[in-house]
């Protein structure tokens, strides 16, 4: 902990564990793992040489190269590019109160990041970063390429992949345990960063309703909820205390409930 003398307050030093790779080309995205970053976004400098400060390298947040990646500093991870010019060596961050930690001090483990060629897909969000087996989570990131590869839950495969684009895929939570596990996307064998999500129990996850459509009209209007956690087996939907009905034609079968709509 720091302690400050003139306002009398405490708070818990960030502490860096690891460098998620710990290697790649510039333009890359890397996870920085590890606990009391904070909340708002500070900074991380690759610093090269610790002796020689001309060649300190500041990372760039991910939303510079996919608009989609919002909020990529959390308390535990930070995801950052590798910059351009980047030489071999620790990285510092620095939280938005002014503290810091590096990869090269006593008070973590030593990793210093090597700086190659190899390309990776890099992963910024996880949209939800939580779910249950079946939920289809978005994820945005970069050099995905355009061609369907996989995408990775713990090390299991997605059970589906129903997008794929370069900066944005959506894949099917795979029948793991609940737990937190990476999730990963490969592309031509080499694995991206990886991002926290958390496998919940069914009765854990929370029911969101994002929007519905259309959003009016009369009795007998044919409505569509989107949102998350619904679950993939038939419940029941309410307008006020009324149950709505889903006696729908024969010709609509029976798949119209999903996790997601």
């Amino acid at each position: 902990n720091y302690c400050n003398a003139a306002t009398c307050r405490c708070v818990d030093l960030p502490w860096i564990t690891g460098l998620d790779p710990d290697n790649g080309a510039p333009g890359n995205l890397i996870t920085i793992g590890g606990k009391d970053f904070g909340e708002n976004a500070g900074e991380v400098v690759f610093l090269g040489n610790p002796n020689d400060p001309a060649d300190d390298k500041i990372a760039r947040f991910p939303n510079e190269v996919n608009t989609n990646c919002q909020n990529t500093w959390k308390d535990k991870q930070i995801v950052v590019e590798v910059p351009n010019g980047a030489v071999a060596g620790p990285l510092k961050v620095t939280t938005s109160l002014g503290l810091y930690d590096r990869t090269d001090d006593w008070r973590g483990p030593k990793i210093d990041f090597t700086v190659n060629d190899i390309e990776r897909p890099g992963i910024c969000l996880l949209e939800p970063d939580q779910g249950i087996l079946g939920s289809a989570i978005d994820i945005y990131g970069v050099n995905f390429g355009n061609v369907k590869d996989k995408v990775t839950f713990g090390g299991i495969n997605a059970s589906g992949i129903n997008n794929w684009s370069n900066q944005w895929i959506t894949a099917v939570v795979p029948s793991i345990r609940p737990s937190t596990v990476k999730a990963r996307v490969v592309k031509q064998n080499e694995q991206s960063n990886g991002l926290n999500f958390k496998v919940t129990r069914r009765e854990e996850q929370e029911v969101r309703i994002d929007y519905l459509e259309p959003s009016r009209g009369p009795k007998g209007q044919y409505v569509t909820i989107f949102g998350q956690g619904f679950g993939n087996q038939i419940g029941k939907v309410y307008f006020d205390n009324t149950l709505a009905a889903t006696d729908f034609p024969k010709e609509c079968g029976i798949d119209y409930w999903h996790n997601d709509y």
